[in-house]
C-alpha cells in the first residue's frame, strides 16, 4: 500500500535529521515537522506497522530500507520542484518551499520526471522554456 502524503512528510523529515547529524527522536522529528510530539509518536505507529521505521529504543528511530527509499524519492522531487519554482518561475524561497511541499506528493512519477528533465535542461543550460521541447524531438 502507498504511503500517505503524511507518512512522506515524516519519512522525508527523517530523512533530514539524518543530513543535519540530528538524532532522529521525537522531539527533533515534532520541532522540524512543526507539530506537537503526541501527534510524532501516533505516526511513527503507522510507520512502524508499515515497515518504514523501526524503533530499538524507546527514542530512538530508524528508517528502514523502504522508508529511506519513499523519503529519498520525496526529498529529491521537493529539492526539484522548488528549484523549478524559484529558478524557473522565479518565485521567493519561502513560498518555493510552501508549495513544493504540497505538490510533492500530488504529481506522478512521469510527470515529476519531466519537471526534473526540464528544470536541469533550463538551469544547466540556460535555454528559453520552448526550446526544451524543441531539443527533445
Amino acid at each position: 500500500m502507498k504511503p500517505t502524503a503524511a507518512m512522506e512528510d515524516y519519512l522525508e523529515a527523517l530523512l533530514t535529521l539524518e543530513q543535519k547529524n540530528i538524532e532522529p527522536r521525537v522531539k527533533n522529528l515534532a520541532e522540524e515537522l512543526g507539530i506537537k510530539p503526541p501527534s510524532v509518536i501516533d505516526m511513527l505507529k503507522s510507520l512502524s506497522e508499515k515497515k518504514y521505521v523501526t524503533r530499538s529504543t524507546r527514542t530512538s528511530i530508524e528508517l528502514t530500507e523502504d522508508g529511506r527509499r519513499i523519503g529519498e524519492k520525496i526529498q529529491r522531487r521537493h529539492i526539484f520542484i522548488q528549484k523549478f519554482f524559484t529558478d524557473v518561475l522565479g518565485m521567493n524561497e519561502a513560498l518555493a518551499n510552501e508549495d513544493a511541499c504540497k505538490v510533492e506528493h500530488c504529481l506522478s512519477t512521469s510527470t515529476c520526471n519531466r519537471f526534473i528533465e526540464y528544470t536541469q535542461y533550463i538551469t544547466e543550460k540556460q535555454k528559453t522554456p520552448t526550446s526544451w521541447l524543441q531539443d527533445r524531438s
